[in-house]
């Protein structure tokens, strides 16, 4: 998969997953992991597999 980021979100990106010693790689797969599990738990009967 690839993304697109504006630059200043990729910045932004990257400092947090330096601060937390992650690749700006794996904080975007977390993000965006924790994003989905989170809208699942608000609508469950739509709930995607994981």
């Amino acid at each position: 998969m690839t993304i697109t980021l504006d630059e200043e979100i990729y910045k932004e990106l990257t400092n947090i997953a330096e601060e937390q010693e992650r690749t700006p790689a794996n904080l975007a797969a977390y993000i965006v992991t924790k994003a989905i599990k989170d809208k699942n738990k608000e609508n469950p009967q739509k709930k995607e597999e994981l």
